[in-house]
This record gives structure tokens, sequence and C-alpha cells, in this order.
């Protein structure tokens, strides 16, 4: 089974992911087709930052429903969808800019900078 069938991710979402993790150095490709991974997970996704949601709730939310959303949204969008205030988003977005976790595309509109490919290793990541 492939990665995309794994976890139900299209494939044009999945090459360029697996393209840029190849191009890093990351991961290597196998005789098979496969890919193994050449470095742990945390050390590409800069692990400081990774480690700092963990204690952070809001902007882990915030994080996570920018990834699986995988489209750029507001922070009206986000507090609607989580039920939390816009002034908490905002302030988690701005922390998460800061962090380079996401980027803003507009005025109070953000979209995260990890690949679709990693939702689900950040979803296990977070999971204590």
């Amino acid at each position: 089974m492939g990665i995309s069938e794994e976890t139900r991710i299209s494939p044009g979402s999945v090459r360029p992911a697996l393209r840029t993790l190849l191009e890093k150095g990351y991961v290597e490709q196998l005789g098979d087709g496969s890919y193994r991974s050449l470095v742990p997970f945390t050390d590409i996704v800069c692990s400081e930052e990774l480690e700092g949601l963990k204690r952070a709730d809001s902007q882990r939310e915030v994080f996570l429903c920018l990834v699986e959303n995988s489209e750029p949204m507001s922070s009206q969008e986000i507090a609607g969808k989580l039920g939390l205030t816009v002034n908490a988003v905002n302030i988690a977005l701005f922390n998460l800019n800061n962090k380079e976790l996401v980027e803003r595309v507009s005025r109070g509109v953000y979209k995260y900078k990890l690949g679709p490919i990693l939702k689900e290793l950040l979803v296990k990541y977070f999971e204590v």
C-alpha cells in the first residue's frame, strides 16, 4: 500500500512533499519504490517549535486546524471551527508565525508551512 492510500492524501500532494524530503536528504527511495526516513521525524520539522506546541494548547489546536484544512483560513474561520475567541486565535497565529510554522497569506489569513504528507505524523506526535 502506498503513502497516498495509507494516509488518504492525494498523490498530487504526496509527490511534491516526497520530492522535497528526497532533495533535502531526509528520506531515500528504496528499490521497491518505498521510502525510508534517514533522520528522526523531529529533526525534519523544527523540534524546538513542535515541543513548544505540546505545552501551548491553543497554538497546537490552531496549527492542526490549518493542517487539516490544507487551505488558507481566516482567524474568524479558525475561531468558529475550534470554538475559540478570535483574539485567542490571533495570538496563536502571531506566535505560530514567529515560529515560522505558519505564514500570512493576506491580512488575517494564514496557511501552514508543512506539507500535507506530515499531517498524520503530527497528529501522532501530539498524542500524549
